[in-house]
């Protein structure tokens, strides 16, 4: 089982986010990047960063609802955002 992913639109984020993450265990990709989360086993935890309409992560989070019943999720947001991403 997958330590942990990390979905994120902006590459730096998802760089920074994987050095912080401390496993070498660790899936990153973008929320639109489906076929990189289909082929993977599923992870103890996904954390999810939201950013610009957040269109993508919500299509993400319910792609992947089903499979990643028993997983932690983390949602990451910009604290001006929080009341939209709440």
């Amino acid at each position: 089982m997958t330590d942990i992913w990390i979905v994120h639109r902006d590459p730096r984020w998802r760089d920074a986010l994987r050095s912080l993450a401390g496993s070498n265990d660790v899936l990153i990709g973008h929320p639109s990047d489906a076929a990189r989360f289909a082929r993977a086993d599923a992870p103890r935890a996904v954390l999810l960063g939201v950013a610009g309409d957040f269109e993508a992560e919500l299509e993400f989070a319910h792609r992947q609802a089903s499979r990643l019943g028993n997983a932690a999720w983390v949602v990451l947001a910009r604290a001006l955002d929080l009341p939209e991403v709440e």
